[in-house]
């Protein structure tokens, strides 16, 4: 191997012609071998409907055969978010499930890459993770670590959508009919979660205009990143011809999200800073303030609500 690997902070990327099958194949064996080292006997497989995803998935699953695994395979495109309800899905029979979706999330459409669950459905980076998760997966990479043939390897083909729907509007708290009331503009991107986000506002009822709500790999407008500027322009634009009450854009898996109205885009994740630190301005930081956020989308709010004091 060279002295390059596609590994990131928070998952494994690359452009498609920046690494060989052989180079691929080295990688998702370093990935399997550190799931050993973790006792994993069970893997899920998922992608996005990226054009680079479907070779990078039958090296996964021609190497995870051969190593012996049990495999929960979705070979339909669906979002990330769906890729890790399959590895909770899986883990309640098989708890050292590891679950692997092949996407590259927002970047533009010549690249493809890797996110990584483990045991209890813990998604790992570089250092964060048992045994450093990532960091440990790039030591394996350049070494000459083995993996081991296996036997009594397994696979299994599943559709989980439906059951995916049921448990996120549970979830939510939305029943069938509950959001009836809600006028909603969807712009998907041409990513793969707007024919799931569609299903689940029109079963709660909301009346949904959608844009890009076909999955295309291509990506024809661009990236697939809703934070982009000008990337949801047609969205708010349109929201204020049909006086909508709700803009929702995601990215090219599903799993950043952005919400606004004919105004304009609420918040981009990052902008949660400033908006904090106007909001609080005029209160005492005593402690106690709760705030739920996702750190790996947002480590500089997470770096400013811990000097704030903010829990």
């Amino acid at each position: 191997m060279t002295g390059k690997d596609p590994i990131k902070v928070y998952d494994a990327r690359w452009e498609i012609n920046d690494f060989s099958n052989q180079e691929i194949m080295r990688f998702i064996e370093a990935v399997f071998i550190y799931g050993r080292q973790l006792g994993v006997d069970t893997v899920t497989i998922a992608r996005d409907g990226r054009l680079g995803g479907g070779p990078v998935m039958q090296i996964t699953v021609e190497t995870a055969l051969k190593a012996g695994f049990t495999i929960f395979l979705s070979t339909d495109p669906i979002s990330t978010p769906q890729s890790y309800y399959l590895s909770f899905w899986a883990s309640k029979k098989h708890p050292k499930t590891m679950g692997l979706t092949i996407t590259a999330s927002h970047n533009p459409a010549d690249y493809i890459g890797l996110k990584v669950v483990v045991p209890g459905v813990e998604a790992i980076g570089l250092g964060c993770g048992p045994y450093g998760g990532f960091t440990r997966i790039r030591q394996i990479y350049h070494s000459g670590e083995t993996l081991a043939d296996g036997k009594g390897a397994e696979l299994y083909l599943v559709n989980l959508t439906e059951k995916y729907l049921r448990f996120s509007m549970q979830a939510a708290g939305v029943e069938e009919g509950s959001l009836s009331d809600l006028v909603v503009v969807l712009d998907a991107l041409n990513g793969s979660a707007g024919p799931e986000m569609y299903q689940a506002l029109q079963r709660g009822g909301a009346a949904v205009t959608p844009l890009r709500i076909i999955p295309d790999g291509t990506f024809p407008t661009g990236s697939p990143n809703p934070t982009s500027i000008g990337k949801m322009d047609s969205a708010v634009a349109l929201a204020g011809n049909i006086n909508a009450d709700l803009v929702i854009g995601t990215d090219g898996d599903g799993d950043r999200l952005v919400f606004g109205d004919a105004r304009g885009i609420m918040n981009a994740g990052f902008a949660s800073v400033p908006i904090l630190k106007r909001v609080l301005a005029g209160e005492p930081l005593s402690g106690g303030h709760r705030v739920i956020c996702d750190p790996k989308i947002n480590p500089l709010a997470l770096s400013e609500w811990t000097r704030l004091n903010i829990l």
